[in-house]
């Protein structure tokens, strides 16, 4: 779509240094592509490379974003469910971890257990973020902590105030 064409070399290279366990991730990619700029990629068309060089704006930043919206989206179920929505949340999601971590299957199970309906861009989009090293598998730990959120300031104090 760039009009970019990377030789045998360039592609084994490119994957040699972004790729995580064989697998290059869409947003690291689109990262890189977006912050280097078309100029430096090999656009076979200089006045192309020139166009997009001063057009591309990254479309990604350096950090991963947290998917807010999807976990809103969580959160207004969890919410839904009382005062032991999290509880049973949090409950679901150790009863099929193993040593803290969930595979795909596992985490689509659970948010479906929980009375989630994410399509699947949504499911890929979350996983990915809180697959931190590409291994196909989530800390529940760090998706539970995503999902809860920050504490407001009454439970801030009251955390604050044990830990003191």
């Amino acid at each position: 779509m760039l009009g970019c064409v990377f030789n045998v070399s360039q592609t084994k290279n490119f994957f040699s240094k972004y790729a995580h366990g064989g697998k290059l991730d869409y947003e690291e990619f689109a990262t890189v592509m977006a912050v280097r700029g078309a100029t430096k990629t090999g656009c076979q068309s200089p006045r192309i490379a020139n166009q997009y060089a001063t057009e591309v704006q990254p479309s990604f930043s350096l950090t991963r974003e947290p998917p807010n919206q999807i976990l809103s989206e969580i959160r207004v179920v969890i919410g839904k469910k009382g005062i032991y929505g999290i509880r049973d949340f949090v409950r679901l999601f150790n009863s099929y971890s193993r040593n803290g971590l969930l595979g795909r299957a596992e985490t689509r199970w659970c948010l479906r257990e929980n009375g989630q309906s994410l399509s699947d861009q949504e499911f890929e989009r979350i996983f990915k973020y809180f697959d931190k090293n590409n291994d196909d598998f989530i800390n529940i730990h760090e998706f539970i902590a995503g999902v809860r959120g920050e504490l407001n300031e009454y439970r801030q104090k009251v955390v604050d105030s044990v830990f003191t």
